[in-house]
């Protein structure tokens, strides 16, 4: 299967390295309103939107479903399905898939999703086998759903530093960013901690930016850990 690239979200690069005015989570505020049935902001009401690819969600929003889904029961960051990942690397090794391989595929991401519903790789293997099956309905649906999680991401910071990490909620969304920005893993990541805050710095291979590494405040799947 060839090289899975949302070619659609690169443009994001110039966006991310001009940008300063960034928006940083309300992590207290988003727990009590999307825990709030009375509010726009409550998380059921959020997802529904989420799932049917509403494009009108404002960042503040998306802010509230993406880091908002920390707060729900479901949330679980270390938990890994292998079994389907294998599955789907078995079909990622194939040079062609027919209908059926892609809507196996689709199948397996859809079950990757019911466990973690902001897995960006996922989404992207959908986006292919949709474009692949020239489902239009479903693509415009899941690349909106992408880029939904994006714009929470990206509106945080642009990850030069910790004091502008990128915030995630799942190391997996991690790795899937390094490769919608165009960048390859260097090899190495270092938990590290500044000022009571908690990051992953990613290496970065060489690239055409002479960027040597990422930042991403992991805070959210960090604290969700009983020691």
């Amino acid at each position: 299967m060839k090289t899975l690239i949302f070619s659609f979200l690169i443009l994001f690069t110039t966006i991310l390295w001009s940008q300063d005015n960034y928006v940083l989570p309300n992590l207290d505020q988003i727990e009590k309103e999307t825990q709030n049935k009375n509010s726009e902001f409550y998380f059921s009401k959020l997802m529904d939107r989420f799932e049917k690819g509403d494009s009108t969600m404002t960042l503040l929003e998306k802010h509230h479903l993406y880091y908002g889904y920390t707060f729900q029961e479901a949330y679980s960051p270390y938990n890994r399905l292998t079994d389907v990942i294998g599955k789907i690397n078995e079909l990622h090794s194939k040079e062609s898939l027919n209908q059926v391989d892609l809507k196996n595929l689709i199948d397996f991401s859809n079950t990757i999703l019911k466990d973690f519903p902001f897995d960006l790789s996922a989404l992207e293997y959908k986006v292919y086998a949709y474009e692949e099956l020239d489902d239009q309905k479903n693509l415009a649906k899941t690349i909106t759903q992408a880029n939904i999680i994006l714009d929470a991401v990206f509106s945080t910071g642009n990850g030069r530093e910790p004091s502008s990490a990128f915030h995630v909620i799942d190391v997996r969304n991690e790795y899937s960013i390094l490769n919608i920005l165009g960048f390859n893993f260097g090899g190495n990541q270092a938990l590290i901690e500044e000022s009571g805050h908690f990051y992953d710095k990613l290496t970065l291979a060489e690239n055409q930016y002479e960027i040597p590494e990422l930042y991403f405040d992991i805070c959210s799947s960090y604290n969700s850990l009983a020691f």
